[in-house]
């Protein structure tokens, strides 16, 4: 995490009531891969895109969460949730190719 400095989010949970308090808030840096043989049991990871986010940290918390918000509205990602039977069937973060940069497909698993 870049420039992590301690935490003011609170955050409600699912159960009604219930509130977590983040700890460090900061920049994360990602880069996102995908299986490019999954059929293989050798999995090549093939990198796909490059991605700063804001992040929140917080205590005793057994999984990661990425929000998407960010990226949709500042980034300009459409965000495509494909039935299987649909087009590739692959549920993704979708950014269009531009003058400057190349078209950017997420996946989500």
């Amino acid at each position: 995490m870049k420039n992590p400095r301690s935490s003011n989010v609170t955050i409600q949970v699912a159960d009604a009531g219930t509130f977590m308090k983040g700890s460090k808030d900061g920049k994360l840096s990602m880069l996102v891969v995908t299986g490019a043989n999954e059929s293989n049991r050798d999995i090549i990871l093939e990198p796909k895109a490059r991605l700063e986010v804001n992040a929140t940290t917080v205590k005793n918390l057994h999984r990661e969460l990425i929000s998407i918000d960010e990226h949709y509205v500042d980034g300009k990602f459409n965000i495509l949730l494909k039935q299987p039977d649909f087009e590739d069937g692959i549920p993704q973060m979708f950014k269009s190719a531009t003058d400057h940069s190349p078209e950017v497909m997420i996946p989500f698993r």
